[in-house]
């Protein structure tokens, strides 16, 4: 098929190598105003991003990175910019920061406030602010972003409440209105004795169509851990957008909404796990696209519309290409739908397992391929 054959052409194409940076936040000289080597590494991926140029790759170390990272240039056919974790070492980065300054309110109640300069925003309807997507009022709390992780525990839609009335314990409420936010822990005890991370970032790598429409081209993000984000539904954490993009070896986990998109041309998603996001898990899509030995698990796990959009996968609009060897298990919904002009696609060697709908539901698609699943 042409999906088959323009893969195959990619893999043999002649690789250019350029310059190897490192990023290491815990060595003792790291700053984002060295040169970049292993001996005076960077301190932030973001600096990487913003100085990699066709051929060049980084090296990542260890550690937890709290930050945005935005690809600048593109890399080219035969010479991408490449982002991989260190052999052998843990690379999470991560959409939530740690929050303290925890004060106790004037109430009976064991509530605490801090400081919330955060707005996410996924609309204006008559010329207010819209905080939830889908917009009925059905998702006035699950269709939200915001995304608290207490002593490591997720808290999102069922923990969050829209007033300081609605207030029990372990719930919070993001004051949008007067910048802040509130908990209430389970227990009852002061948060400053307990590691509370909160999501201020509504994207960790990548960038989106309007923002960026072009997006950037054969840049491969391999090895990394993307965990945490304020993202609503159909909106990725992790948006390789362009052209020749690929995630390989990646963990995408525990978003508020949306998980990874890599696309709309020539994309690649490989070896991944995405797992535990609020909305669907996302994919490789577009045009002549390929996702392979990947595992999407308890994604959807949101109680958002089921007709509306959920799964491990949901794609629309999409042909020429492949999911093979895949695993689609626990997922909300179907484990793989194809919806509407999904055309020209290979399924083999895939196993669907315990997903809520169907394993594969196609809809409004034609010409799909179903081989060899289980």
């Amino acid at each position: 098929m042409k999906a088959t054959l323009a893969f195959a052409l990619a893999v043999t194409a002649p690789v250019v190598l350029g310059a190897v940076y490192h990023v290491d936040q815990n060595h003792p000289a790291a700053s984002d105003d060295n040169p970049g080597t292993a001996e005076r590494p960077w301190k932030t991926i973001s600096k990487a991003a913003a100085v990699m140029e066709p051929g060049d790759r980084v090296v990542i170390h260890a550690g937890v990175y709290r930050e945005y990272v935005e690809p600048r240039n593109s890399g080219r056919p035969g010479a991408p910019i490449v982002y991989e974790a260190a052999p052998g070492e843990q690379v999470v980065v991560t959409g939530a920061d740690v929050i303290t300054g925890w004060q106790r309110i004037e109430d009976p109640r064991p509530i605490y406030r801090v400081p919330w300069p955060h707005k996410f925003i996924i609309d204006h309807r008559d010329g207010k602010p819209v905080y939830h997507h889908p917009g009925a009022d059905e998702h006035v709390r699950s269709g939200r972003a915001e995304q608290l992780v207490v002593d490591g525990q997720v808290w999102d839609w069922p923990q969050l409440v829209l007033s300081l009335e609605e207030m029990k314990p372990g719930t919070f409420f993001p004051d949008v209105d007067n910048a802040a936010l509130y908990i209430w822990l389970e227990d009852g005890s002061d948060p400053a004795g307990h590691t509370i991370e909160a999501a201020t970032r509504g994207m960790i790598f990548g960038t989106n169509p309007w923002a960026r429409p072009q997006g950037f081209d054969y840049v491969v993000v391999r090895g990394l851990i993307f965990r945490y984000c304020a993202t609503f539904p159909q909106r990725p954490a992790v948006w390789l957008l362009g052209r020749g993009n690929a995630a390989e070896d990646c963990v995408v986990e525990w978003m508020s909404g949306g998980g990874i998109g890599v696309g709309p041309q020539d994309g690649v998603l490989r070896r991944c796990i995405i797992r535990n996001c609020g909305h669907v898990g996302g994919c490789a899509y577009g045009r002549n696209f390929l996702n392979e030995d990947c595992v999407w698990e308890n994604n959807s796990r949101k109680p958002i519309n089921r007709g509306w959009d959920a799964g491990g996968v949901k794609l629309a609009v999409s042909r020429d290409g492949i999911f093979q060897r895949c695993i689609f298990r626990g997922n909300g919904g179907p484990g793989l739908w194809f919806d509407i002009d999904v055309c020209n696609v290979v399924v083999r060697n895939c196993l669907f397992e315990d997903n809520e709908f169907q394993g594969l539901f196609v809809e409004i698609s034609r010409d799909i391929y179903v081989l060899n699943n289980a």
